[in-house]
């Protein structure tokens, strides 16, 4: 029997969004901590890039509110 994936509950006002962010080191964590600052919530995790040396890759996390004219 196939497996299916977990569902997240998530309440329909808000809407789950990552950012991937690829650069060099300190240029990523830079980045991704002015765009965390901006964003309440967000879980940020840095990873060094497997393909290219000197490279950090940042995973950025968050739920943001929908906006109301695409509300469904």
């Amino acid at each position: 029997m196939a497996r299916t994936p977990a569902r997240r509950a998530r309440t329909p006002e808000t809407e789950p969004v990552e950012i991937r962010l690829i650069a060099r080191d300190g240029i990523t964590q830079h980045l991704a901590a002015q765009i965390a600052a901006a964003i309440p919530g967000c879980t940020t995790r840095y990873y060094p890039s497997r393909k290219t040396p000197g490279h950090t890759i940042a995973y950025l996390r968050a739920e943001l509110p929908t906006p109301p004219a695409i509300n469904p």
